[in-house]
């Protein structure tokens, strides 16, 4: 919504609100790593302010005009221009993150601090991530990060991530069929014997006897 307005120059100040979910559906013809950047920086913005709205108005000044002509296919080139729109104000926030300049260092509070703890886990499963990186990401101390999630998850860091592991695999095993030797790889491990051990020691069952048992439940 506008916030602030002129009749020579109307869009001097824009306000964005982004709601989100995520869900368990098959990524389809786009790119999972991207859609995991994309969820990864959204969980991340607490509040950010920028001046530069080079990259944002052309979708916006569309967006108007397709609303006003109203031509064939009009609604359809919307969508795709609320698309370019979404990748727009994202790559806004990436640019000024990793130049620091124009973010709030205010913190999350604690429902919001939850979520990225939830979706660190989520995203991060395939990927070797440490403390430090999730304590970077919600501006706190490991120590107060470790209370959180003994409180929370009754769980360590280390048990927290080994738990998301084993849920992505779970589901990978049942509602794809790609080979155990992709979903290690996946799962970051280059030998699959050692993946095996890690699924098994957690489940009681190897990968191929779970997909057996619970593939065949599900069906």
């Amino acid at each position: 919504h506008m916030l602030k307005g002129s009749a020579a120059d109307p869009l001097q100040r824009l306000c964005f609100k982004f709601s989100f979910d995520i869900d368990n559906r098959p990524y389809g013809g786009y790119s999972e790593d991207e859609a995991k950047r994309f969820i990864y920086f959204l969980s991340s913005i607490r509040f950010f302010n920028s001046k530069n709205l080079s990259r944002i108005r052309p979708q916006i000044e569309a967006i108007q005009s397709e609303l006003l002509r109203r031509n064939l296919g009009y609604y359809s080139n919307i969508q795709h221009l609320f698309s370019l729109l979404f990748i727009a104000v994202i790559r806004e926030y990436a640019a000024a993150s990793e130049q620091k300049f124009n973010v709030t260092a205010t913190q999350p509070n604690k429902a919001s601090r939850i979520n990225i703890i939830d979706n660190f886990f989520d995203l991060n499963y395939y990927y070797k991530a440490t403390p430090q990186d999730l304590c970077q990401l919600i501006q706190i101390s490991k120590s107060q990060l470790n209370r959180i999630l003994k409180a929370k998850y009754n769980m360590t860091f280390k048990q927290k991530h080994m738990e998301a592991q084993i849920e992505h695999i779970k589901d990978m095993l049942v509602n794809t069929d790609l080979p155990i030797g992709s979903i290690s790889e996946r799962i970051g491990y280059t030998a699959e014997c050692s993946f095996t051990t890690f699924f098994k020691h957690a489940t009681g069952l190897s990968p191929k006897q779970y997909r057996k048992q619970f593939k065949n439940a599900a069906t």
